[in-house]
């Protein structure tokens, strides 16, 4: 059970989404329980099942969970989207451990020299779905709607009014909104031309009052 409380603690991030709901720990430590007390008969019934059909069902679930992982999402078209820093946070976690897990398996085969098919069906499983996080998301947002500039990042959220915004600079790793009298800042980890091309194209078309300009240099936040 220590065990499986650490995968599950590693995995976090990619099932943070069901942290706060507490349904996903009742759930978890109901299976372990009823594991524990019925560890014997759930073997025995386990062990009544062909191989091949447990072998087919995992194989099906791989491809299911590779054509979830993989799948262009679907974005809010109302809204245009830039990464955050935890965009590139998940990224860099996700190669990490992706990386271990190869080198893991990689030991696991050479010292034991044993392949079972349904258990390196269940380690690709787990490979594909942190390999899918490698590739940059982009989660942070710009909305522009009934005279609201609002700003979404993770927990964060940031309302501005259009009329009171004169123009926009994006630098590399921030973007300040400037007011008659004031400016507001954003601050990324890393913003690339393409975000800006994005960005000037999206307030253009909602916007044009607004004039959207790319900073030379990288300011200190």
């Amino acid at each position: 059970m220590t065990l499986d409380f650490f995968i599950f603690t590693v995995m976090k991030e990619k099932l943070s989404h069901y942290w706060k709901y507490i349904n996903f720990w009742v759930c978890f430590i109901g299976f372990k329980t009823i594991e524990h007390f019925y560890r014997d008969e759930i073997a025995f019934y386990y062990d009544q099942i062909p191989k091949p059909y447990i072998t087919v069902a995992l194989i099906l679930l791989l491809i299911f969970i590779t054509y979830k992982s993989f799948i262009p999402k679907k974005k809010d078209t109302d809204s245009v989207f830039i990464p955050s820093e935890n965009d590139y946070t998940h990224k860099d976690t996700s190669l990490g451990f992706s990386i271990f897990l190869v080198t893991g398996l990689l030991g696991y085969a050479y010292i034991v020299n044993v392949y079972q098919i349904n258990y390196m069906i269940v380690f690709t499983m787990i490979f594909v779905s942190f390999v899918s996080g490698i590739f940059l998301r982009k989660t942070a947002s710009f909305q522009i709607k009934k005279g609201l500039i609002t700003f979404k990042s993770g927990k964060e959220e940031r309302t501005f009014n259009v009329s009171e915004i004169t123009s926009l600079k994006v630098f590399q790793n921030q973007i300040i909104l400037f007011k008659e009298d004031s400016q507001e800042l954003i601050s990324f980890l890393e913003l690339e031309k393409e975000d800006f091309q994005n960005i000037k194209t999206y307030f253009n078309k909602r916007v044009p009052e607004i004039s959207i300009a790319l900073g030379q240099t990288s300011q200190k936040t």
